[in-house]
């Protein structure tokens, strides 16, 4: 497996690492928050229906994920590795 440049990542929801110089290694995908968000958490967001279903790179951590805008994207990206076996 290689690092490719971001451009190349697939946009329909599969998760991949992505890397950025400033914090490396990432577990990201391309989707909106009303792709994870409970209908209850839609409910009470402050966010619009706009960015609710507003597309963009998200990543996820131990505690918490969000989007990445702007500095924060992502520059490259490869595939999960395959589950052992």
């Amino acid at each position: 497996m290689q690092w490719q440049p971001i451009e190349t990542a697939p946009k329909n929801g599969t998760e991949i690492l992505g890397y950025r110089a400033d914090s490396g290694i990432l577990l990201i995908r391309w989707t909106s928050p009303g792709e994870f968000m409970t209908e209850i958490e839609i409910g009470v967001s402050e966010l619009s229906e706009k960015d609710i279903y507003r597309e963009g790179w998200f990543y996820a951590d131990f505690v918490m994920g969000g989007r990445l805008e702007d500095g924060e994207l992502p520059t490259h990206w490869m595939p999960l590795p395959d589950e052992p076996r």
